[in-house]
Order: C-alpha cells, then structure tokens, then sequence
C-alpha cells in the first residue's frame, strides 16, 4: 500500500507541475544554431556575432511579379502596404529615397566633412582642371538632371554623389521611378524588403507572419487584376516550414508508435489494463521529461521535442517486462511477485540505458543535452511508476502465450539453436566479415553543418530564384571589426575597406557594403575637410570657378563658401543612426558589445578565401567570421571526440559487467552492442551514407539500449521464453520508435533514427542468437557430462 501511495503522489506531482505551471509558460524553440554548441572562446566575438545573426534572421526579401510592368508595381505598392499595417513586420521597404529630405537635410550640416568613396579619390588623385570638367560634363548630361539635390544648391553633385552612394547595389535591380526592379522569365518584379517583429523562429511571430502574408498577397493580386508571382528568400519561410513539419511529425510519430505498441500489449496480455497503465507510465515519464527541460534550459527545443517522441518504444519496455512475467506461470502468477524476477534485469537495463544517455550530458551541444534530459528522467519516471504503481493496479489474464506469438519465439530459438553447427557459424562468419570488409572500407564522414538544415525543394527553388534574378549570391562569411570606442572601431574599418577595394580590383571578391562608407570616422571626415578646403572651397577651387561659369554672382559663391565653413561639426554615430540615411547600414552597427565597439563588413562573391583569412590575421581588430566553416570544425572535432567517449564507454561497460559477470560472460554480453555497432557503420559505407556527428552519438546510444538485450537475456535464463518474448517485445517497439525518427525531415533526427533502427535490429539477432548458441552449448556439455 506504501508503494501504491508513492506511486499515486508522484503521479500527482508530475501532472500538476506540468499542467498548472509547465505547459502554459513552455516555450518551444525552433532555431537549429541553437542545439550546437559555442565556437568560440571569445564571449564578445560570439555576443557580437549573435547579435548580427539575429538581425540578418529577422530579414525577408520578397519580389513581387506579374507580367506588365505597371501590374508589378501595383501590386508590390498594395503588398507593401497591407504587410505595413500588420504587426508580424516591424518594417517594410517598397520604396527607395521616401526619406530623402531628412537624409538631405543630415548631409548639409555635415557637408564639410562628407564626401562620396569616388569624388575622394577623384580630388585626391587629379587636378581641379580635370575635377571640373568632369562637373560641367555631368550638369549636361541625363545623369544630372536626376540628382536628388537640385542643381542650385550642390553645383557640383558631392551631395548627389554622397546620398546615391548610399543606396546600396542589389545585383540586377535597377530603380524604376521609386521602386528597385528586376526582369526575367517574362515578367517584371519589384523588390521588397522586410523585417519581423520578433525572432523568424518564435511560433507567434510565424503565425502572425502566416496571417500577414496571405492578406498582403490578396491585396496584390486585387492591386494587380489577377494573379501575381510572389518570391521570398530568408530564415522566415525556412523556420515556419521547419516548425510545421517538427510539429507534424511530433503527433504522427508518437501517434503511430501510441497505436501499434498499445495494441501489441492488448494482443499479448489480452487485459485493458496493460495498455492503460503502459499509457500512464508513458504519460507521466513524457510530462517529467519535459518539465525538467523546461526546469533547467527554460525552454524546450522543438528537435529534442520530436527526438522524445521515440522514447514511447524504450519507455514502454518496462511495462512490457513488467506483463510478460505472466507467462512464466500464468495460473499462479501474482502481480506482486512480478518484481522479483524482473526488477534486477530492469534496473540493470535502465541503469546502462541511462548511462548512455549522459554521456549526452558531458558534450557542450545546447540541444544534446535537452535529448539526454528529456530521456533520462522519462525513462526513470516511467521505470518508478512501474515500480510503484503497477503490483497493485495489474491483473493477470490467467493465459498461456498467444499461439501466434509462441511460434514466432519458437522460431526464433530453432534459428539461434542452428548457429551449433560449425558451418552454420562458418558461412554466416564469412557472410559478415565479407560485409564488414568491404562496407568500413567504403566508410565517408561528413560535417558540413548545411547538411543539417531542414528544407524543401519548393523553398530551396524560390532561394535560387531569387538568387538569380537579383544576381546575388549569398554568402554567411563576413568581417567582424572591432575597437575600444566607435571611433576606433571606424578607423580598424576603414583599413580593411582600403585592403578591400584592392582585393576587388585583383578578383578576390565581387564587392563588399561597409558602414564606414555612410559614417566615416573623425579621421576621414577630417581628411574630407581638408581636401574640400583646399581643392573644393577656397579662393579658386572648383566650386567658386563652376558657379562662375554657370553666372552665380560673387554674393551666391561666397554664400556658398560660409555655408561650408559653418558645417564643421562631425557626423557622429547617434546622429547618423536615427537618420533614414543608415536605413541601409544600420545593421551592420553593432555598437557597444561589453566595452568593445563593433561594426560587420559583408562580403559577396567571394573568390580567394585565403586572401580574406590573411587580411584578417593582419589586425587584431579585425575577424574573419565563417559560421558555416567554424561550425562544421566543431562538428567534425566532436565527432572524433564522441569517438573516443564511444570506445571509453564500451571499455567501463565491459570492465562493470566483468566484474558482475566474469570476463567470458561479460565479452558475449558486450558482443551484441559492439557487433551491431560494426553493422550499422559497414552498412552506412556499403550503400553510401556519409556519417556524422549525430550517427556516432546514435551509436552511442546503441550501446546503452543494446547492452540492455543481452543483460536480460543473461539474468533470465531460468524464463527462456518469457525473456526472449521480453526482450523481442523490447526490441521491435524500440526498432519502430527509432524507426519512424528515420523518416524524419530533420536530417539530424533523421540519422539517428537509421543509426539505432539498423543497430537494433542487429543487436536482438546477436544478442538473442548469442544467448541461444551459449545455452546450446551449455546443454550439450551437461549432456555429454551425464553420459560419461
């Protein structure tokens, strides 16, 4: 009655905890980055490479098409338009230079310090003969006449020169009124460019977008007259993919394996009160496992949500073991004596199985240990409520093992019994090694953390269309620079930017957008006035000789003159930012990161990677940041390394199992993980799988559940058909859990799955294969022994 109370009070304790205060507040995340681990030892580099990260997320590229010209533009004006009105976007571009007097009116109190990239260079490297010329050629030129400041108040367009530099190079767009367009497969699109309210991978701010998008598309066509192409590139699309699919296959796997193991028990036990308490004990372990996640991480990562699902098939051995203890005696058999021939192999199962699962715990990988957590106290609740609940709520159904299942563990022992034949053992012997041989030969890793990511081909077929039309090529590398204050960090920028442009004219790289090209520093924007004193302003610069030609009188020139000088004052980064002038820099600011000032300098078309990396080894202040390369470094290390916490593990598991049970028992216990584990690598190489990280922590995983087989084998040799049930039982609901994780879109949940479904099922065929040819040898020498 003890137990049955413990029982009842930690049932009540799980759902209230989970009901009442876990499930309203848990937060799911869906960002993959987040289940890998930390790269770098410097806590300001990643804060300021996070920082970044999660504003390039929060962008949405959108090109809105129709067949007319005027179609496109419409609809792109009404798309924009409805998005704005939406709270899911915190803003929207449809249209460049909307803010130009603002942006006007910023360049003319700092006109003395600002000067477009070329007009520099033009004043530094020619004459003011050849400066002016170039000035009275444009004023009679179309390109003059569209400037965005008239004519009158910038003569020679270094204002024009400075705002337009501004607007920053997309590929093939090109402006059309007010609006960035491109043309291709017959039709005209216009450029829109978005950004979230909130992070792409929060599930509120994808259901908002989701609402967002289909009213704005709507608005579009109504705008177009008929039906529009809407293209999109960014995390947005991905990540709502990404979550719908998590989500779907959360309640299809768990669903499928609910359904098929449940009614297994029914089938076998013939009792409704197996498959409910088995729901219960998966109930409670499910609830325990994710309010502890949620305890210790504060929020529960949506890949380990759908990674717990297949601990249905590893949970309900437990009950399966409680249950199968029946047939031992099935007249006689009381639940309250179950325990005491299954709960040693149980514990022992559960105790490896465990120990599997923290070595999850020692790996610094976010989502890893969200797995581990999740498992490891699942399973212990659903192994407690066994314990605890059912020698009191269990009945026996008083009858023998079904026929059906007695022939098929029949047929399984008559299997195992042929390997007494030595040239049984030495054609199977020479069928494996075969296997072995030529799959480890043919054995490929691979660590590229894009092989990771969950897409379709629909969204990966938008992404190149975008691509395509817009002539950009995207590209996740770029420079971090940084300095003790913003000035520093301006001037550590305008280096690199120097060394750029020269990287640029060999063909290292396509181009580059730096912050320092709208917000100089001091220093340049001193340069700037000192070059405009001396070649612009004074008594027979450029300017007062083009404004002469034009028939300015002197009153116009020396208004022109003052105007200069009272503009002295530096543009300083406060200032800039709150300026629509920055709207295209703005976050490549990164600002104060932990007394350390930063800014990103964004690369495309990279050709000479090398060249890149040696530019940034030339300055401290400056880092090359390769996400895809570093992460993927990681990954590979970690694999190696998970390696060795394998072989480690096999090693202390064998010396345990050494000392319960001798050094020969212990090696063919440890035979069924190991030799599984040989299998599911020779067969990843014979058919081509490249393996990972995550199919060497499968395997490590293998070993924690498959040693368990063996075990129980092992202790219950007295219940020869209980424990091969048991263990089958075991084995085909685990094969099935893993299994469906196989079909997984996840490419990380996806190898672990195949790893564990392929190592599962060869680790029953040795384990249960193993102990039969033991007990058939060991019968054999009793026989032998009787007869002499």
């Amino acid at each position: 009655m003890i137990r049955l109370l413990a029982g009842v009070a930690l049932l009540a304790l799980v759902g209230v905890v989970f009901g009442a205060y876990v499930q309203p507040r848990l937060r799911v995340e869906t960002d993959l980055l987040d289940l890998l681990p930390r790269h770098s030892s410097d806590q300001r580099v990643e804060a300021a490479v996070d920082t970044f990260s999660e504003r390039l997320s929060r962008k949405v590229v959108f090109l809105v098409g129709a067949s007319k010209s005027s179609a496109a533009s419409a609809a792109a004006r009404a798309f924009a338009k409805e998005l704005s009105r939406r709270d899911a976007f915190a803003s929207v571009r449809e249209q460049v230079g909307q803010d130009l007097p603002a942006s006007i009116g910023l360049y003319f109190e700092h006109r003395a310090n600002l000067l477009s990239r070329r007009d520099q260079e033009a004043l530094e490297s020619g004459s003011r003969e050849q400066f002016l010329r170039a000035a009275m050629l444009a004023l009679y030129t179309p390109a003059g006449l569209l400037r965005p400041i008239e004519i009158s108040r910038d003569p020679l367009g270094l204002g024009s020169d400075y705002l337009l530099e501004q607007v920053p190079a997309i590929g093939n767009a090109r402006m059309q009124g007010s609006q960035l367009v491109v043309a291709g497969n017959g039709r005209t699109y216009v450029l829109v460019i978005a950004e979230t309210s909130g992070s792409p991978f929060s599930g509120a701010v994808q259901d908002r977008a989701e609402v967002a998008l289909q009213a704005a598309t709507e608005a579009a066509e109504s705008a177009a007259g008929g039906k529009i192409v809407l293209l999109q590139s960014g995390a947005l699309q991905h990540a709502t993919v990404a979550t719908r699919t998590s989500r779907n296959e959360v309640a299809l796997f768990g669903t499928i394996a609910t359904v098929v193991v449940l009614g297994l028990m029914l089938a076998l036990f013939r009792d409704w009160r197996a498959p409910a308490l088995g729901v219960l004990a998966l109930a409670a372990g499910a609830a325990a496992g994710i309010s502890a996640t949620h305890f210790v991480f504060g929020e529960l990562h949506l890949i380990a949500l759908v990674f717990g699902s297949s601990l249905i098939g590893v949970a309900i051995d437990y009950s399966m073991h409680f249950y199968a203890d029946q047939f031992r005696a099935p007249e006689t058999w009381m639940p309250t004596d179950a325990l005491a021939h299954v709960s040693r192999p149980i514990l022992l199962g559960i105790g490896a199985t465990i120990l599997g699962y923290a070595g999850l715990l020692l790996l610094p990988f976010p989502g890893l240990k969200q797995m581990a957590l999740i498992s490891i106290v699942g399973l212990t609740v659903a192994c407690a409520c066994v314990f605890l609940v059912f020698p009191a709520a269990a009945r026996g159904s008083r009858r023998e093992l079904p026929r059906w299942c007695a022939a098929v563990i029949d047929g399984v022992e008559r299997a195992g019994l042929q390997l007494r034949d030595p040239r049984t053992r030495l054609v199977i012997g020479l069928i494996v090694l075969a296997f072995l041989g030529v799959g480890l030969a043919r054995l490929q890793f691979h660590d590229d953390v894009r092989s990771l990511q969950m897409t379709s081909p629909q969204l990966a077929s938008g992404e190149r269309q975008v691509g395509e039309l817009l002539g950009t090529a995207g590209e996740s590398r770029y420079f971090l620079v940084s300095g003790s204050d913003a000035e520093a960090a301006l001037q550590a920028e305008e280096n690199l930017t120097a060394a750029l442009r020269g990287l640029k004219k060999r063909g290292a790289l396509d181009s580059f957008m730096a912050i320092s090209n709208s917000l100089p520093s001091h220093r340049r924007q001193e340069a700037v006035r000192s070059l405009l004193e001396r070649k612009v302003y004074s008594n027979d610069g450029a300017l007062p000789r083009l404004m002469h030609e034009l028939g300015f009188d002197p009153a116009a020139i020396a208004r022109e003159i003052a105007a200069f000088a009272g503009a002295r004052s530096p543009l300083e980064p406060d200032e800039w930012l709150l300026n629509p002038i920055s709207a295209a820099h703005r976050d490549l600011w990164l600002g104060d990161l932990g007394g350390q000032f930063a800014t990103v300098v964004t690369l495309s078309g990279i050709h000479d990677v090398g060249a890149m990396r040696d530019l940034a080894q030339s300055s401290e202040q400056v880092r090359f940041i390769d996400r895809v390369g570093e992460i993927s470094s990681v990954l590979a290390r970690y694999r190696v390394a998970v390696s060795g916490l394998l072989l480690s593990a096999y090693a202390l598991i064998f010396l345990a199992l050494a000392w319960r049970y001798g050094v020969r028992d212990a090696g063919w216990l440890i035979a069924a993980p190991l030799g599984a584990t040989a299998l599911t690598l020779a067969f990843a190489g014979a058919v081509g799988l490249p393996v990972n990280l995550f199919a060497v922590l499968g395997l490590l995983l293998l070993l924690a559940l498959g040693v368990d087989y063996a075990i129980f084998l092992r202790e219950a040799r007295a219940e020869r058909i209980t424990a091969l049930m048991s263990v089958s039982l075991s084995a085909l609901t685990t094969m099935l859990s893993f299994g469906l994780l196989a079909f997984s879109s996840t490419p990380l949940i996806h190898a672990i799955g195949l790893t564990l479904l392929i190592g599962i099922g060869g680790c029953w065929l040795i384990a249960g294969g193993g102990d039969a040819w033991q007990r058939g040898q060991a019968h054999a020498a009793n026989a032998g022994g009787g007869h002499g």
